[in-house]
């Protein structure tokens, strides 16, 4: 099945979203390549066309510029 990016930066392309299962979420790398700039898209609707992706913001990368998690803290709870 056919995936359609419905906005953001890559809006208009197309890209293979599986068949059933139909691939919740993906991720799409800049022009470059080289992910310094990846997005995040959404599934939003699935229809006999295909599915259609939301654009759901930028990756943050590195991952190390995510925010920090404490594993001791998260694994106690």
């Amino acid at each position: 099945m056919k995936g359609f990016l419905s906005d953001g930066p890559a809006a208009g392309q197309v890209i293979e979203a599986g068949d059933p299962p139909v691939r919740r979420g993906v991720l799409v790398l800049d022009d470059g390549g080289f992910g310094e700039q990846a997005h995040r898209y959404y599934l939003s609707a699935v229809d006999t066309s295909g599915a259609v992706y939301t654009h759901g913001g930028v990756v943050p990368w590195p991952p190390e510029a995510g925010p920090h998690v404490d594993r001791q803290a998260a694994d106690s709870e």
